[in-house]
């Protein structure tokens, strides 16, 4: 069983979700228990009776889960939806919260965990962890609706998804798997292309290739091509067979006629030229293999993505996600629990952000803090700012600066251990008011 470990409220303009913990359900459940004597329990006799099950208890994520909740978490609880005035009643005493307001059940949140672990998606499709947050981090998947499809969902409206047979057939366009395609090394290719006769020769040659009904002897008659011997011939004619766009798709694993239809529906979309400028080898990337989007309308999904999302698509069939869209805000719920919590420090966060996201609670009138998305929300540097200095270190400073010019001290020594600093910092003090000939 999952259990998830946080809570959130999320609006939209027709209604809101509200996403419970295991242990808020549990304390709801136990509030709604008979009064004794006519008196409510007491907050701490509710949380006592909140117990967390052997399973909850061993999949916490931090040492010294005690067996049942704990009352300090309940007021912390309350201090969060203070500005809900329906949060109190539904969570001690067990009251239903206002129409609009839909709390999830705990069943629907099972699923949608399980649907949404891209840990385990990405232990079974056989990578690390990592891998995912780093598609965030270096914009492989560029915005929400690229994550969407990644779990599953239809890619962009306009937009080319590379098919992988298509990555197939550039992998054997390269020279290399031509090279071993026609039994010869990449060294005698590189010594061709690097001799002008021999590369006039070969380029004649991969034209007769790509033409029906040519053989070498269709090519006596060029210069460049006569003046090779017959095993240069042979090796070179076997490089321009295996060249051809019939001997690469066969090898790909793809149909001539299919590649014909992807570049149609490329040039429909506008993307062709991007299209044959991959399959040519052009389009690269610094870092790694090319994954990724490739202008606005072209994406290339890689390996390890086609494998996740095969298993987040099989995972949401068995879980049943699609019954649960019909939630508000549900969408916005989803990105923020498949973007990672941190990274590097700081939380994901993409440029396009979308209304409605996860309401803390506190809703403070004089910001907008409480509008923030909770998908996008960075905890930013930590530490005081750069350049910062006390404004107290910054009057005793003056204060030193005034006693050395009066003439109150002889030595440096003295003019810190009077005004408590180390002697190091009074002589460096000095140093630069000489310096400056003040």
């Amino acid at each position: 069983m999952t259990f998830i470990p946080h809570h959130a409220l999320y609006k939209t303009e027709t209604g809101a979700s509200f996403v419970p913990t295991e242990d808020m359900l549990n304390v709801h459940e136990k509030s709604r228990a008979p009064l004794a004597a006519g008196k409510r329990p007491p907050i701490s006799a509710i949380a006592r009776a909140a117990v967390r099950s052997p399973e909850q208890i061993k999949s916490a994520f931090r040492p010294g889960f005690r067996e049942h909740v704990r009352h300090s978490e309940i007021f912390k609880w309350r201090k969060k939806y203070r500005a809900h005035d329906w949060f109190d009643s539904w969570l001690l005493r067990g009251t239903e919260p206002p129409a609009e307001i839909q709390v999830v059940t705990r069943n629907q949140i099972q699923h949608c965990a399980k649907a949404w672990d891209w840990r385990s998606f990405c232990k079974r499709a056989g990578f690390v962890r990592q891998r995912y947050t780093e598609w965030l981090q270096k914009k492989n998947i560029p915005n929400a609706e690229w994550l969407k499809w990644l779990y599953g969902g239809p890619p962009p409206e306009g937009v080319f998804v590379l098919d992988p047979a298509l990555q197939r057939l550039r992998l054997e366009k390269s020279r290399k798997r031509i090279c071993h395609a026609a039994g010869i090394s990449e060294t005698v290719s590189w010594l061709w292309n690097n001799n002008p006769l021999k590369k006039q020769a070969l380029e004649e040659a991969l034209r007769a290739a790509a033409s029906s009904g040519k053989t070498p002897t269709s090519l006596s008659a060029s210069p460049a091509w006569s003046s090779l011997t017959n095993k240069t011939q042979k090796c070179m004619w076997r490089f321009a067979k295996a060249a051809t766009l019939a001997a690469c798709c066969k090898r790909a694993g793809i149909s001539v006629e299919r590649y014909y239809t992807f570049l149609r529906r490329t040039a429909d979309l506008g993307v062709k030229e991007i299209l044959e400028r991959y399959l040519e080898g052009e389009e690269r990337r610094r870092w790694g293999r090319l994954a990724g989007p490739i202008g606005e309308n072209f994406f290339v999904p890689s390996e390890n993505m086609l494998a996740f999302r095969r298993e987040a698509t099989q995972e949401a069939a068995r879980q049943n996600i699609r019954f649960f869209k019909e939630l508000p805000g549900f969408e916005n719920w989803f990105l923020d629990s498949v973007i990672p919590r941190t990274f590097s420090g700081r939380r994901f966060k993409f440029s396009e952000l979308i209304p409605g996201a996860a309401q803390d609670g506190h809703t403070e009138e004089k910001t907008d803090q409480s509008q923030v998305q909770r998908a996008s929300v960075t905890t930013g540097r930590r530490g005081r700012k750069k350049g910062w200095r006390d404004p107290g270190a910054i009057d005793r400073d003056k204060r030193m600066i005034d006693a050395w010019k009066g003439g109150q001290f002889d030595t440096p020594a003295e003019l810190g251990r009077v005004f408590k600093v180390d002697k190091s910092y009074a002589y460096k003090l000095v140093r630069s008011l000489r310096a400056s000939g003040k």
